[in-house]
């Protein structure tokens, strides 16, 4: 699919810019009150985290931009932009700043800003302009994978390196092999056990880079080394373009153009993965995640609410003994997530799990689940 990005450019970048200049004149503090506030907030909680001049920067930036200083605004905010350049919250309101006084570089700033996220527009911007919509997907688009490891294309090979959840020494049978050789290991567990399974559960999906994300966990599995999957799929074509495992207590907290983001199972640090290639680019405390990449009204906005969806179901999911004895008695029972790409390129995606039961001799999870993409 073409790169979201190429439609927020087009759908954004010149209303947002154009409704700065000509409805919110010099002022940004009184009409941004809460978003700016939210940000402040953060910047007191990962202070710890930063170097004293780094938070100094941040707190003097985003204040002056409250106080309506804007001169002083532009200063420390260019400032902050060499020091935090993978920061969209930095680049977007360094762009409003400069649009507000008819300054150069404001769509510039902007462009960077959603190509780092899309969803970083605040709420308040949001309402004062319409996106306007590329032409929809081809009416002919579509296709649905099975996540087993017997579905079309998903193959243990496309997986790529495995994480040390999925390390054979770690099982108590994997001990049994230990003198044998680690690639005996890899196939005769990870390959018999974690990807053959005729059983799977979607925990959530995101199509926030066009392209469907899936964090995905297959069954059976016992529930202490259950590993899951994060898998990318081409939108066109429905094939798998990368997997990454990662532990089941993590969580899929947000997928754009640049960065895919999970959360380790403490809820402390936020891992970031290339979107293009799935191989992990740092880690990161989530409070600085939360504040400099992807605020809180980032995540609550329609844009991204549209694009990202979760299971109701993730306790039973991931096999917690109380979930599965009450859901028991309602299953079976069918699940749709359905998202869509809210720039204009009119795609659908659905995950689709189907709640079967719980075995009543191995005690794992029967669910089947699948993908699917098409038009809206």
């Amino acid at each position: 699919m073409e790169p979201v990005t190429t439609t927020i450019s087009a759908a954004i970048v010149k209303q947002a810019i154009g409704v700065a200049r000509a409805r919110l004149g010099t002022s940004l503090g009184p009409p941004f009150q809460s978003e700016l506030t939210s940000v402040l907030s953060g910047v007191q909680e990962i202070k710890a985290w930063l170097e004293a001049d780094r938070a100094a920067l941040l707190q003097d930036a985003f204040s002056f931009v409250l106080q309506d200083d804007l001169d002083a605004a532009r200063r420390s905010l260019t400032q902050v932009r060499s020091r935090e350049p993978r920061s969209s919250v930095v680049r977007l309101w360094l762009a409003l700043v400069l649009a507000c006084q008819g300054r150069a570089g404001a769509a510039e700033e902007m462009h960077a800003a959603l190509e780092l996220n899309p969803f970083v527009v605040p709420p308040t911007l949001q309402a004062l302009f319409t996106l306007r919509a590329d032409p929809p997907v081809p009416a002919g688009l579509h296709w649905a994978v099975h996540l087993t490891g017997s579905g079309p294309g998903m193959t243990y090979a496309s997986l790529g390196p495995g994480s040390g959840v999925l390390n054979p020494s770690r099982w108590a049978i994997g001990k049994l092999g230990k003198g044998l050789s680690a690639e005996w290991e890899r196939r005769a567990f990870t390959e018999q056990y974690a990807w053959k399974g005729r059983h799977s559960s979607i925990l959530s999906l995101s199509v926030g880079a066009t392209d469907p994300v899936v964090h995905w966990m297959p069954q059976p599995f016992p529930a202490l080394y259950a590993p899951t999957f994060l898998s990318r799929f081409d939108a066109r074509t429905g094939r798998p373009s990368w997997h990454r495992f990662i532990p089941v207590q993590a969580r899929l907290r947000a997928v754009t153009p640049s960065v895919v983001a999970v959360q380790e199972g403490s809820g402390d640090t936020c891992t970031l993965l290339s979107t293009a290639t799935g191989e992990p680019t740092g880690t990161v405390p989530t409070s600085y995640f939360e504040t400099l990449f992807h605020p809180p009204y980032a995540a609550a906005s329609g844009l991204f609410t549209a694009a990202h969806a979760e299971t109701q179901y993730r306790d039973l999911a991931v096999m917690d003994q109380s979930a599965a004895k009450r859901y028991q008695r309602v299953m079976p029972f069918e699940e749709t997530l359905s998202v869509h790409d809210p720039f204009g390129q009119g795609l659908m995606a659905r995950g689709a799990n189907s709640w079967q039961g719980i075995s009543s001799w191995y005690r794992h999870l029967r669910c089947t689940s699948h993908i699917s993409v098409g038009p809206m």
